[in-house]
């Protein structure tokens, strides 16, 4: 079935990825002098705020992150607020050109994907909340002048555990999809965050 069919997964991959599974080598860990803090959208923090039964806005969360920040490293701190789609696009403020352009020794978030996006162009990431880089990143912030890095097969094998998992509309359609979810995801919970936000 799907998840023996190593074939079948490094095709998925191939076409998600646009490389061939067996030449794919990720990128080793940059050197950097500065730490990009990527905040929680809006949606996110209101999922927060249910949770912790207080107001949690951007602006509190990058100032409480920033100061958490500051007790580990004294590293020039940037903030990247999500840009609109043309933005990233045509206007060249896309995650790969920043981390080039600001020199990021580290990239931190709660939940956005700029963090597995960091670690593929080999930018550790420290992530604080369930996320699809949890596994290939740090999550002490007191690491944050040395964090983590995984290895190479790490990120490979994640890399395409992480393609296994992306779906089309059709395969939903045809209850593909969902039995593979079932299949890979086993009983799987987050110790820290078990709340449902709609």
């Amino acid at each position: 079935d799907f998840l023996t069919d190593i074939n079948l997964l490094k095709k998925r991959f191939r076409k998600i990825m646009n490389v061939d599974y067996d030449n794919y080598k990720p990128k080793r860990p940059v050197e950097g002098d500065s730490i990009l803090i990527i905040p929680p959208s809006a949606k996110v923090l209101r999922c927060l705020t249910i949770m912790k039964h207080t107001d949690f806005t951007q602006e509190h969360y990058i100032d409480w992150l920033t100061k958490e920040i500051r007790k580990h490293t004294d590293k020039r701190i940037i903030v990247r607020q999500k840009p609109n789609r043309d933005q990233r696009t045509r206007r060249g403020q896309n995650l790969k050109d920043q981390l080039k352009r600001d020199k990021v020794h580290c990239l931190v978030a709660f939940n956005s994907i700029a963090a597995f996006e960091a670690i593929q162009d080999g930018y550790p990431a420290i992530t604080l909340g369930p996320n699809a880089a949890s596994f290939l990143s740090e999550k002490e912030l007191k690491n944050i002048n040395k964090p983590y890095f995984a290895d190479d097969d790490k990120i490979r094998e994640h890399s395409l555990y992480l393609s296994a998992c992306q779906f089309q509309m059709e395969e939903f359609r045809n209850g593909y999809a969902v039995k593979q979810i079932e299949q890979l995801q086993h009983d799987q919970t987050y110790n820290y965050f078990k709340f449902k936000c709609q």
